[in-house]
């Protein structure tokens, strides 16, 4: 499970195909061979035949709760919210787990949904209340809310305290800073932690930010180092193309000439 996730992490597709492979071979009865072809299949940005393996996974363990969140997961990243909400709930009646709450409230989020959005990070609250993530969850939802931007910052800071490193309540912190348009203040929190910790979610926030206030060159730089750190990250490959309009003066072009493309491999067939 652990060398799966970090193969999907660093965007490793031929280990990850090779895995499948292997997994498939040794008994293609097992949820977990189906999980893993679904993750590569995610990677090759194929998500509806992930999908599909998912499904191949769920049939043959109706309560495999990890088949659920990546399923939940796949149709939260193609904006069919409604499914994720779904998929999220069956993994939740299975096991009250931290992704499956958070992949509720943002997909309530999505869909405009906060009062559902709030219970269900309510909920998570209760049953999680000294986890820095649970409390993080709650100040999201405050955040969507001008009335309770104070509890959120409060939230956010006390989540901090009991986590330094909690990615989520320093991303959440400095997002918070920018509907205040208080732009300096967010970028020296995400710079600060930079300084302690490396990730490549800190690093887009911060060029998400530098563009914003038009330091170009440096949000570039991010992007970058974002991409070292975890070649799958969307929102840096998305950002870095939508920077490199602007600094062409071609903002608002939606093209690029320019494809990734993968090392050619044979697709884990079943």
């Amino acid at each position: 499970v652990y060398k799966r996730q970090i193969l999907k992490r660093t965007g490793d597709i031929v280990e990850l195909n090779k895995l499948g492979h292997d997994l498939l071979e040794a008994n293609p009865k097992r949820p977990e061979c189906w999980t893993t072809v679904a993750m590569y299949y995610e990677l090759k940005s194929k998500k509806d035949v992930a999908i599909t393996h998912i499904d191949r996974a769920i049939a043959l363990n109706p309560r495999h709760v990890v088949a659920h969140l990546i399923k939940g997961s796949l149709h939260r990243s193609m904006e069919q919210y409604n499914k994720a909400i779904t998929s999220f709930n069956n993994a939740k009646s299975l096991r009250k787990d931290l992704a499956a709450y958070q992949g509720l409230v943002e997909s309530y989020l999505r869909t405009e949904e906060l009062n559902r959005a709030f219970l269900t990070a309510q909920e998570c609250y209760n049953v999680m209340k000294n986890h820095p993530k649970s409390i993080c969850l709650l100040a999201t939802v405050y955040t969507n809310n001008p009335q309770n931007i104070d509890k959120a910052k409060q939230l956010f800071e006390r989540a901090l305290q009991m986590d330094p490193q909690c990615i989520e309540a320093i991303v959440g912190l400095s997002n918070l800073f920018k509907s205040q348009n208080k732009l300096q203040e967010a970028i020296t929190l995400l710079e600060t932690h930079l300084q302690k910790q490396n990730v490549d979610i800190l690093h887009t926030t911060l060029a998400d930010l530098l563009i914003l206030s038009e330091k170009y060159t440096n949000a570039m730089n991010h992007y970058s180092i974002a991409l070292e750190l975890n070649p799958t990250n969307e929102v840096a490959l998305v950002g870095m193309i939508k920077l490199g309009n602007i600094m062409k003066g071609l903002e608002g072009n939606n093209g690029t000439d320019e494809e990734l493309e993968h090392d050619e491999e044979d697709d884990i067939e079943a």
